[in-house]
């Protein structure tokens, strides 16, 4: 009976490391680590935690970035090391049950008949439709975690989802729009929030449609958002009025940031580096990808060349990288955050909203 006992633990033991493998990775002492510092992890999958008497969550996804290394891995929170020795941080490995590969989704404009939705890999190659028969399909966000995409369509004035296949499409906000333009999400809230230039509302809903809320009012022409979580901001752009804005989640407290022709002149599509405390835009009356300090100061103009009419804009943080789509040039190009090292990822078609998942 012992025997039988000792091998049924030999076996379960044997089948829980098939699965997960405790990792060790350690972290030179410093006084403190502020939010948004960043370590290189060399695997990926599970969680990372530091060690001490109650392990504090730093991290809750680590994933393999395109070239197959280690993501940066990003603090959401503050914490100190007084020791003076090396500080070890525990990371579960997940084996047989890894992330998927990263990917591109993007509304795709097709001239003279219905939109769709399509998938990539990042670097562009195995394209697959999502989804197709959709009206005017603009911004589009991705729940990864929810197994979920949104987006709006302003022709029908809608906001929907489906499944990341495309399948199980849901309308979940059908009255009160006209002209939705981008939508982004709060997943840790339920939350979605979007822009609408036709009403001149931020407003935000439960991820279901439910609770539908105004948020900021009398804006000329909203086009794009993005969403600061960790600091409880939005930002927005507003092409008519030559603006960039930003106010808290709840709407209270609104900022004007950029203002003017000469700082930026039609401000599209809008991202936010929380952890390098950037905004990024893409601006079609100047045809360049800008980016500036979250207070608008220092703008900077990143990518100036071989754009036309560029349209939304997507960042890849912990691999270093930009994504956007020009609806001049029919293509999806990314680069370095600095505008570097610019490539075609899809030429052809009519991109649209753009947005990263796995």
């Amino acid at each position: 009976m012992r025997k039988l006992i000792i091998c049924f633990f030999l076996a379960f033991a044997l089948l829980i490391t098939q699965f997960i493998i405790l990792e060790f990775f350690v972290i030179q002492p410093k006084s403190t680590y502020a939010t948004g510092s960043h370590f290189f992890i060399d695997t990926f999958g599970g969680s990372l935690y530091v060690s001490s008497s109650s392990p504090k969550l730093l991290h809750d996804t680590i994933a393999q970035n395109s070239s197959g290394e280690g993501d940066r891995i990003y603090l959401e929170d503050q914490f100190s090391i007084t020791s003076t020795s090396s500080f070890t941080i525990y990371l579960p490995i997940v084996i047989n049950n890894q992330l998927p590969p990263s990917k591109i989704y993007w509304t795709n404009w097709v001239s003279g008949g219905p939109h769709e939705i399509l998938q990539a890999n990042l670097d562009g190659s195995g394209i697959k439709k999502i989804t197709s028969g959709l009206s005017s399909v603009d911004g589009i966000a991705v729940d990864t975690k929810g197994g979920k995409i949104y987006w709006v369509d302003h022709w029908i004035n809608k906001i929907q989802r489906a499944n990341l296949d495309g399948s199980g499409v849901e309308d979940l906000v059908t009255t009160g729009l006209f002209i939705p333009r981008d939508i982004a999400l709060d997943v840790d809230k339920s939350k979605m929030y979007w822009v609408d230039s036709g009403t001149g509302k931020v407003q935000r809903a439960n991820l279901d449609g439910s609770e539908v809320e105004d948020l900021v009012t009398g804006l000329v022409q909203p086009i794009s958002i993005a969403l600061d979580i960790a600091a409880g901001k939005m930002y927005w752009t507003v092409d008519i009025r030559e603006k960039i804005q930003r106010a808290n989640l709840d709407g209270s407290e609104i900022e004007d940031l950029i203002i003017g022709i000469d700082d930026v002149n039609y401000p599209a599509g809008i991202a936010v580096d929380e952890y390098g405390d950037k905004i990024y835009w893409v601006d079609y009356g100047v045809d360049q990808v800008r980016r500036a300090n979250l207070d608008g100061s220092e703008i900077e103009d990143l990518v100036t060349t071989g754009l036309s009419s560029p349209a939304h804009i997507v960042l890849h943080v912990s691999a270093g990288k930009m994504y956007w789509t020009d609806a001049g040039t029919d293509k999806i190009q990314r680069a370095n955050l600095d505008g570097s090292e610019v490539e075609d990822l899809v030429v052809g078609g009519g991109p649209a909203g753009i947005d990263l998942g796995f």
